[in-house]
């Protein structure tokens, strides 16, 4: 069959051969020639996405490694900035993706309305999907040669209209699916034996992967930490690297949480903690967590003079007190004594998801007065009350409205860049900061 094809290609450019005299025209066609076979044996792999912000970029990543790992091209999915989209069985997910963005525009129609409710489409409300090299820069997995296209769309019938986009397409057999039932259905193994894989339901070997004739292999889920069960030492690798290397790219992101770090004191300059309260397990585990970030604390500052949340004499809020100073006034003070190496006066960047932090967490300032959160700096554009749009997300002006949905990404952007990250334990965002960490750390400053 290939050979077949390439006859046929071959047979164009020795028609165009023979109607050129140019060698330069002659070789050329001859490139367009092998491209096009190149083209037509391309083979793709895609996936569903789900969850938050940083639990897509881990599958997003998950898929890059088995991209190249298949030596196929990875059709990825667009990022959701907007409200989380729970798990679901793949059945289910695909056709949510599919049928609920398009149901939300017409909620005006009662028929509408019947089918929003029956598919449980009510965290697409607030679905914001936009491409992914729009708010995460991917060149790192470019230069490793791994090969990206960005889905146009999550419709159910994309990888048929992609299909048929080839002009040898099959109109059977031209996919091969892998659905997941359950949450944890599957872990891709790479020729490890002796993995603990008693969160999923079964294991799939890559290399039988490797030997699928179909140009499409469409996974359900890859999110997870653990989805991958690595034994090569180049994947291995490149895992680690992609985790590190791949960040948010986000102009407005980027610019604004300059300016905040430069406030600061400049990069590597300040401590930044991440405390996620706001909902789940992590809600449940606040005290916990609060006590564990104040070990660490006390751990790497030396800080043995009494516990976190002590009050009276000794405290720092006496030194710097808790006066309604402006953030420029607090700040002054604060850099003002940093090289005086006195306990609990260190420069705190704060990333947390808790509603008015400087009261639901009145102790952990009362303790370091120095703590500053993204609230204190407020942006130079005007904050959105309405939900942003898919074009002001991706706009550039500085006239554009920012949108509530970027804070999240500011908050880490400036955490990384800390001379010391600590995190909420299992949290996914940490995660991210603490990858980002170490890269910065190794390379900005």
């Amino acid at each position: 069959m290939y050979c077949s094809r390439y006859v046929k290609w071959l047979l164009l450019a020795l028609v165009i051969l023979c109607l050129c005299s140019s060698k330069k025209l002659i070789q050329d066609a001859l490139d367009i020639a092998a491209q096009q076979v190149e083209e037509e044996d391309e083979r793709f792999i895609t996936y569903l996405p789900h969850s938050g912000l940083h639990n897509q970029r881990i599958a997003l990543i998950n898929a890059m490694l088995l991209a190249k790992a298949l030596d196929r091209t990875l059709l990825m999915p667009e990022i959701n900035l907007g409200h989380a989209i729970y798990w679901r069985p793949s059945s289910t997910l695909s056709r949510q993706l599919d049928i609920c963005p398009r149901l939300q525009k017409r909620l005006k129609n009662n028929k509408k309305k019947r089918a929003f409710r029956s598919l449980q489409c009510s965290a697409f409300k607030n679905y914001v999907p936009v491409s992914v090299d729009s708010i995460f820069d991917i060149s790192a997995a470019q230069e490793l040669g791994i090969r990206t296209e960005q889905r146009l769309d999550m419709k159910r019938d994309y990888l048929k209209r992609h299909n048929k986009l080839f002009t040898h397409f099959k109109r059977k057999g031209y996919k091969y699916s892998i659905p997941d039932s359950e949450r944890y259905s599957y872990q891709l193994h790479d020729g490890t034996e002796d993995d603990d894989t008693s969160k999923f339901v079964s294991h799939i070997e890559i290399e039988h992967l490797r030997q699928r004739p179909e140009r499409y292999i469409e996974f359900g889920s890859l999110f997870s930490t653990t989805r991958l069960s690595l034994n090569q030492p180049e994947l291995i690798w490149t895992q680690e690297h992609l985790h590190r290397e791949i960040g948010t790219r986000h102009p407005l992101v980027k610019a604004h949480a300059q300016k905040v770090i430069s406030k600061l004191g400049g990069k590597g300059r300040f401590i930044s903690v991440h405390l996620r309260q706001g909902d789940g397990i992590f809600k449940h585990l606040l005290q916990e967590t609060l006590t564990e970030i104040e070990g660490k604390l006390q751990l790497k500052l030396n800080q043995t003079d009494g516990k976190f949340f002590a009050r009276g004499r000794g405290s720092p809020s006496i030194i710097i007190p808790a006066t309604k100073d402006t953030t420029t006034r607090r700040l002054e003070k604060c850099l003002a004594v940093q090289d005086q190496g006195i306990p609990g006066l260190d420069v705190i960047f704060l990333a947390t998801d808790a509603p008015k932090p400087r009261m639901t967490l009145k102790t952990l300032f009362h303790q370091y007065p120095c703590t500053f959160t993204l609230a204190d700096f407020p942006t130079s554009w005007k904050e959105s009350k309405r939900k942003p749009s898919r074009t002001n997300i991706l706009q550039n002006s500085q006239h554009v409205k920012l949108g509530y949905l970027l804070y999240p990404m500011m908050d880490a952007e400036i955490a990384s860049h800390a001379s010391l990250f600590i995190g909420t334990p299992k949290s996914t965002y940490s995660s991210y900061v603490n990858y980002r960490n170490q890269h910065n750390r190794e390379h900005c400053f």
